[in-house]
């Protein structure tokens, strides 16, 4: 695969999704990027996601956390989504442009995380036996082989969530970015976009996706006044550390360095890679759930 080339920073002041970092590791942002405003079609994603949008749009916040006691509840226009999947020609599928390609499968990770959860919620209760002693009770990694065993039809085929994202994401269109994009169900991951992603917009989405997260204590953390040349990253980064080498800067740096100065806060310039310690975040494993009413904050003067 040719290096992906980062262009030149732009750090326009304006963009919703930028936010400062966090002193405390496992605070949640306060925004998730916003869905698309009038100048970006919507066609193309009804076309590769059709169904989801409404989904979205009804049950995930500003925050990209779900709602889903509420989508179990009302769950017909995912089931008509994830009903459509299966019905999708592989000779339509490959007419696609390659972003609504990849569109698409970015798409069909999200969305089946969501029925995947929905059909299991809540994931464990009281005295439940858990699957994996060490994650949290309701983590998505109670359910037995939520990603490596657990098929789903789609396109003329079966597959897996594991499938999709190393087999098809990984190899077919090696972009790093996808990794910004998919939502395992955990707090620790990306923050669930409120939109499917569409050919037309796929790039700019990403590019969103990689900066919020990078502008976040889910992605990084960084203080350059008291933390000096110690970097923390998401575990996200030592998953997938090799995804990142093809990438170069215009400054003639590679991999990792070169991703985060494109897409991180400004005050990256001043790391010098060699200088540098990385240590990676412990993963918060437990669902990407909207608080419920009784663990809400009550507003001041109410």
């Amino acid at each position: 695969m040719a290096p992906l080339h980062c262009r030149a920073r732009r750090r326009p002041t304006s963009l919703p999704f930028l936010l400062l970092i966090a002193a405390v590791h496992g605070c949640l942002p306060s925004e998730a990027p916003r869905a698309a405003t009038a100048d970006a079609p919507t066609t193309s994603a009804q076309s590769v996601a059709p169904h989801l949008d409404r989904v979205l749009a009804a049950y995930v916040d500003e925050r990209g956390l779900v709602d889903y006691a509420a989508l179990r509840a009302d769950r017909q226009g995912l089931d008509a989504y994830v009903a459509w999947l299966a019905r999708v020609e592989p000779s339509t599928l490959a007419s696609w442009p390659r972003a609504g390609q990849m569109a698409f499968w970015i798409n069909a990770y999200n969305g089946l995380t969501l029925r995947l959860i929905v059909d299991h919620y809540p994931i464990a209760t009281a005295g439940a036996a858990l699957v994996e002693p060490d994650a949290p009770a309701n983590s998505v990694r109670q359910i037995a082989g939520a990603f490596s065993k657990i098929s789903w039809p789609i396109a003329g085929r079966r597959t897996t969530l594991d499938q999709i994202e190393h087999r098809i994401l990984r190899a077919r269109f090696g972009d790093p970015r996808i990794h910004m994009a998919l939502v395992r169900g955990a707090r620790s991951c990306p923050p669930l976009r409120r939109e499917p992603y569409a050919a037309e917009t796929l790039d700019r989405q990403l590019d969103e996706q990689a900066r919020w997260f990078l502008h976040s204590p889910r992605g990084l953390r960084f203080n350059p006044a008291t933390e000096r040349g110690t970097l923390y990253l998401s575990s996200i980064f030592r998953w997938h550390m090799d995804d990142f080498a093809p990438i170069k800067n215009d400054n003639g740096e590679k991999g990792l360095f070169a991703f985060l100065r494109q897409y991180g806060p400004p005050a990256l310039d001043a790391l010098q890679p060699r200088g540098t310690v990385i240590r990676f975040m412990r993963f918060d494993w437990r669902l990407n759930e909207q608080p419920s009413r009784e663990e809400r904050p009550i507003a001041k003067g109410l």
